[in-house]
């Protein structure tokens, strides 16, 4: 598992980072809080903020939400999962909710995404 779910290794020299980096992407369904990772690796939440952007780069909620619209991209082109079903199981509910972050994330709707998915199979298929 990359670190932060793009696909490039992540060294991360703190070990409760690795905890929380693990414990995020294994929840991604649970409305998870700056607190409840904390909580986790057992730090402050404001030290674990603090640690989290020295080391990663980014904050322990942008992280969390290219996780979830990894995942969430990952769904919509891999199964048939309805957009409803895809946001539940990346923790961004309502149905709505998780249209907005994934078209801000994406810059398409989640069906468009998996729309043009289909088509570029479709296309490199009729290349073969």
């Amino acid at each position: 598992m990359s670190a932060l779910g793009t696909g490039r290794a992540l060294h991360v020299l703190d070990p409760r980072l690795a905890d929380a980096l693990r414990f995020m992407h294994d929840n991604l369904a649970r409305p998870l809080t700056v607190e409840d990772i904390a909580d986790r690796v057992g730090i402050s939440p404001s030290w674990f903020a603090h640690l989290f952007r020295t080391e990663i780069g980014a904050t322990p909620a942008r992280t969390l939400t290219r996780m979830r619209m990894n995942r969430a991209a990952q769904l919509l082109s891999q199964t048939r999962l309805s957009i409803k079903e895809i946001g539940l199981h990346v923790g961004i509910n309502p149905p709505g909710a998780f249209s907005r972050v994934f078209r801000a994330w994406y810059g398409v709707t989640p069906n468009e995404f998996r729309v043009r998915w289909q088509q570029k199979l479709w296309r490199e298929r009729q290349e073969l």
